[in-house]
């Protein structure tokens, strides 16, 4: 397991001798799991490979950017974005305050309501 220096998160699964198919790849809680199964049968003989891999997905890691690539080797990429909350500008409310102004003996008092 690798995190990037952008933050993000990679791994990376020799799976060799198993087709795309044959591969499943979940988001399990906190964990990701890999798992596959090849089946073949050749002449008075078969092979039957598989294997499960659990990986934890570190904080900070957002679990919807799961994905993965294969590639002609075999080689399974696992990757994530990392949760990066952008720049955000907070809007403010303007709210008048009602105030009354109030005459008592030539006197002038300003009240807020």
């Amino acid at each position: 397991m690798e995190i990037e220096p952008n933050g993000d998160f990679t791994y990376k699964v020799d799976a060799s001798g198993f087709r795309p198919e044959e591969l499943t790849v979940e988001v399990q809680g906190n964990e990701v799991v890999i798992s596959g199964e090849h089946r073949e049968k050749n002449q008075g003989e078969s092979v039957h490979r598989q294997f499960v891999r659990r990986v934890y997905i570190p904080e900070g890691i957002k679990k919807e950017s799961v994905k993965c690539d294969m590639d002609n080797n075999g080689r399974l990429c696992v990757s994530a974005k990392q949760n990066v909350e952008g720049k955000r500008t907070i809007p403010i409310d303007f709210k008048p305050v009602n105030t009354a102004t109030i005459t008592t003996g030539g006197q002038q008092t300003t009240q807020t309501k």
